[in-house]
């Protein structure tokens, strides 16, 4: 007697947990199956969205790749590829891959919100909006597409933009974490502390939320602790946040050499150049670079300038990517810049201002705090040019880029330790005062807190000394702001106007602090810093 061959037992079980919406036991039993040695695609997509439920973007990638070769034509994959690729860091790749899977299915909702996402980690707000938008239109109920838009509403300062559309998202998920997230920041920006409060907790909780999702939500809620003068529970809140993020990327970056290393190979390999091996005629025509560290002003900074009609404000963005890949990282980076001949200098030039969209008739200002780790490849390639130095309390500094969220990559990798993040710093500047020896640079130091203290003056001084006119527009950046897609995390901040509530916050923390004060104490002499 013959029976009928029918699937085996263990795909009918991940069919029917499918149906009843239990993730939780579809993964499981994939992985059962995978092991048991059955090959299909929807065995290896649910065994990647385990891995990336653990923040193992790679493993999870891996899995992807082996279901495509199964069904290459899936959208569904490639839209499932983009993600992973957009947490690894690769936006462009992980853009290829979503256009790929909207080209095989455009109506596919998922595909545009996950173009959303890679959109929103470059920095592309207003194209990242749109697709979520568009996400949208084709999936009205999707939470996690009104969550997205509830945190870009956030970042640009729109709070009752963001509370509606968080309540949107929470009306058809209740624990979806990113809605959560918005409502905490727009309750803090309404000094709601306690309901801040509330709504981070809940994010943590929320079954919901992924590692990376808790660990955001565990920032927030020191955000909110610190707001009630709860200085013990915010910064043990913090760490465990940058201890969860830790977690998730060490074994990324585990291989790749650490912003510290990097700052300080390259220091060594300045202090050992000679003045005269940089000298080079200024050119007529140069950008103004706006750097420093993150979380010393450079977004203010940019943002004040932006509001000038005379001048072009592009932020962070990879404007200096190819002469930094080609000739300055490599080793022996910093000598090859120093003696780059006449052709090469040229060809990169051109590259940077078709980065930049051009010349034009307005003053370009390159602003990104990190090119301070790029200052030789600048004076290769614009002599003589102004570099515009935010500064700020070190202290502020170091403590302020520790309980901030930030897209990950091997610089902010060092922020999830107040140790590392205050190695990276001190080596930074280091990196910076050989510049000012060595490099044909002109420097303008610019104190965020006398930007606060006297803004016309201190705004008025730096324009003289780049030879730009001051403009009264300049005074009313703020609204400015609030119109532009600014993609740090200082945007909401900025967009609010200057506040001094940020000034001497790390005393609030001195005990917490104390083991990295002395690491920052020469540099707080030199900028001229009370000392504690």
């Amino acid at each position: 007697m013959s029976h009928l061959a029918g699937p085996p037992p263990i795909l009918v079980a991940i069919d029917r947990a499918l149906g009843r919406n239990d993730t939780a036991e579809a993964m499981a039993l994939a992985r059962q199956a995978l092991d048991q040695g059955l090959r299909d695609p929807t065995l290896f997509s649910l065994r990647a969205y385990w891995h990336e439920s653990l923040g193992r973007f790679a493993e999870a990638l891996e899995d992807l790749e082996q279901a495509r070769a199964l069904a290459p034509r899936d959208a569904r994959l490639l839209s499932a590829i983009g993600r992973c690729v957009t947490e690894l860091g690769r936006g462009e790749d992980a853009l290829v891959a979503l256009e790929a899977a909207l080209a095989i299915e455009p109506n596919l909702a998922r595909a545009h919100y996950n173009r959303g996402l890679a959109l929103e980690r470059q920095g592309m707000l207003n194209p990242a909006a749109e697709a979520h938008s568009q996400a949208l239109v084709l999936e009205p109920a999707m939470a996690d597409a009104l969550s997205r838009l509830a945190t870009l509403a956030a970042r640009r300062g729109a709070w009752e933009d963001a509370c509606s559309l968080a309540r949107r998202a929470l009306a058809i998920e209740p624990d979806n974490p990113v809605a959560l997230l918005a409502q905490a920041r727009a309750a803090l920006a309404a000094r709601d502390f306690l309901e801040a409060e509330r709504a981070a907790r809940a994010a943590v909780a929320s079954r919901r939320a992924l590692p990376l999702a808790r660990a955001n939500a565990l920032v927030h809620l020191g955000d909110a602790l610190d707001r009630q003068n709860r200085a013990a529970e915010a910064f043990a809140a913090y760490t465990a946040g940058k201890e969860t993020e830790r977690a998730i990327f060490a074994a990324r970056f585990a291989t790749e050499e650490s912003g510290i290393d990097l700052a300080g190979r390259l220091t060594d390999a300045l202090q050992a150049s000679d003045a005269r091996d940089w000298a080079q005629p200024p050119l007529e025509q140069a950008p103004v670079f706006l750097l420093g560290f993150p979380r010393s002003g450079t977004t203010l900074l940019g943002q004040i300038l932006a509001a000038n009609p005379g001048v072009r404000v592009l932020e962070e963005q990879p404007l200096l990517q190819a002469v930094v890949e080609e000739q300055l990282l490599p080793e022996g980076g910093v000598a090859r810049l120093a003696n780059l001949t006449q052709g090469d200098r040229e060809r990169y030039r051109a590259l940077f201002w078709s980065r930049a969209g051009g010349a034009g008739d307005s003053r370009l200002v390159d602003q990104g705090p990190f090119n301070t780790l790029y200052l030789p490849a600048i004076a290769a390639l614009f002599p003589g040019a102004h570099v515009i130095f935010a500064l700020r309390d070190p202290r502020d500094v170091v403590f302020s880029c520790f309980r901030q969220s930030f897209v990950m990559h091997r610089f902010t990798f060092e922020f999830l330790s107040l140790e590392r993040a205050a190695a990276f710093y001190s080596r930074t500047m280091r990196l910076a005062e050989a510049a000012r020896t060595r490099l044909p640079l002109r420097f303008h130091d610019v104190r965020n807190e006398d930007l606060i203290g006297d803004f016309e003056g201190t705004v008025r001084s730096l324009c003289d000394a780049l030879g730009i006119a001051w403009n009264s527009a300049m005074a009313g950046f703020a609204g400015a702001a609030r119109e532009r897609a600014i993609a740090t995390p200082s945007a909401a901040q900025v967009a609010g106007g200057l506040s001094a509530e940020g000034i001497g916050r790390w005393r609030r923390y001195e005990k917490q602090l104390a083991p990295i004060l002395p690491i920052l104490e020469p540099w707080v002499e030199r900028f001229g810093y009370q000392r504690s």
